[in-house]
């Protein structure tokens, strides 16, 4: 200001136009003051009125209505969630009993008769038999034991509790254990239970199921053929191609191989090519 107030009094030549000059300055200092007064007081008044209807009766207690529904949702959610539980233990315990029925089916298992590995993958699962396969030579075998349905009620009650806790997770904090698929090696559409691998611990082998030999034809019916098709998803077993798939008997025709369920499995036509008349 000092200097302003220096330059217009070297700048004018008389004192009646350097009193005027600071009388203009002057002027406009106060205008701004006084403006930023206005605004400053304008703001003040704005947060007046927003803290009283802030606290205004009317808008407390819609706060405070809303403040106990969500109370009150939150608790019936709870209750609902509680209710699940006691309901369905049978849900919360898949994980361990899953666990449980492997181990016993580890206990079954020995060791491979083609290549004498003991390590072993899950490859088809239904409520009565199960497919597993080496991961070694990648022969499969079939058994038919009580434990069989134990890892199919187990697995699904399993993939039910995955989904009501992923559906439920951000409302509600549930703790459960998770059980551990190997997806290592998993293409988008490999089955999730080919994810459950495990050790064959036992002794002696189990003996497989006898397969009826079906000698009368080789055709396989259009029941079995649906059946098949929705088990495997449409899609070969071996690599997942869906092009030019084939009904392929997992113990050969030629071998005593019968035209049921059990014993059908779809491939595309290479892997049929490579298989040949191998089983598996």
């Amino acid at each position: 200001m000092n200097m302003l107030i220096s330059n217009i009094a070297l700048q004018t030549t008389s004192p009646a136009m350097f009193i005027g000059t600071l009388v203009a300055v002057g002027l406009i200092i106060l205008i701004a003051f006084i403006a930023n007064s206005f605004d400053e007081n304008k703001k003040y008044r704005e947060q007046e009125r927003k803290r009283a209807f802030y606290n205004s009766p009317k808008e407390v207690k819609k706060r405070e209505a809303d403040l106990l529904r969500k109370q009150e949702a939150k608790e019936r959610l709870k209750i609902k969630q509680r209710n699940f539980r006691k309901e369905n233990i049978h849900l919360f315990n898949s994980s361990k009993n899953l666990n449980l029925s492997i181990q016993k089916l580890s206990e079954l298992i020995s060791y491979c008769k083609k290549c004498e590995n003991r390590d072993y993958t899950i490859w088809e699962l239904s409520e009565k038999s199960l497919v597993y396969r080496c991961d070694v030579c990648k022969k499969k075998s079939t058994v038919n034991h009580e434990v069989v349905t134990y890892i199919f009620n187990n697995y699904n009650y399993y993939l039910k509790l995955y989904d009501y806790c992923r559906a439920t997770e951000k409302k509600i904090n549930i703790v459960w254990k998770r059980f551990h698929f190997d997806t290592t090696k998993f293409n988008v559409n490999t089955p999730l239970q080919r994810g459950i691998t495990f050790k064959g611990l036992g002794a002696r082998q189990l003996e497989e199921p006898k397969v009826e030999n079906d000698k009368k034809s080789r055709r396989i019916s259009q029941d079995v053929k649906d059946k098949v098709w929705n088990r495997d998803g449409g899609k070969c077993v071996e690599c997942s191609s869906k092009e030019n798939l084939e009904f392929d008997h997992i113990i050969p025709h030629s071998k005593g191989g019968a035209n049921t369920y059990r014993n059908i499995q779809l491939l595309c036509e290479p892997c049929n090519r490579s298989k040949s008349a191998k089983i598996g």
